[in-house]
């Protein structure tokens, strides 16, 4: 079996890497001041950063990537799982999967 990523995940592998270097590290410090200043920092996910980076990851093609088909980028699990990787490497985590469509509630989590 060969698991060699075809040109298409190579070519999603830079764009990913591109944006998560030029926007999302650059976005981690204006994350935690944006946070801090809610009065309940559980509600991460409404820090306008996030809200910023999300539409610039769709404006960029970089959205719902998991989704097969014409939903998403139609890929399989092969080549999405390199790409999985790349989208939770932020290690101060401003939004993680969730900057790129593909939360909790997109793969069908509970939540509780």
């Amino acid at each position: 079996m060969d698991f060699a990523f075809d040109a298409r995940t190579e070519e999603l592998q830079a764009r990913l890497l591109d944006f998560v270097e030029t926007q999302v590290y650059p976005a981690e410090r204006v994350f935690h001041e944006q946070l801090s200043a809610l009065e309940n920092r559980w509600a991460w996910t409404t820090v306008p950063v996030l809200a910023e980076l999300r539409a610039e990851a769709q404006s960029r093609g970089l959205w719902n990537l998991f989704l097969p088909g014409e939903h998403g980028a139609g890929l399989t699990n092969l080549p999405y799982a390199p790409l999985a990787g790349i989208t939770g490497r932020s290690p101060e985590r401003p939004g993680g999967s969730e900057l790129f469509g593909a939360g909790h509630r997109q793969y069908g989590g509970v939540r509780l």
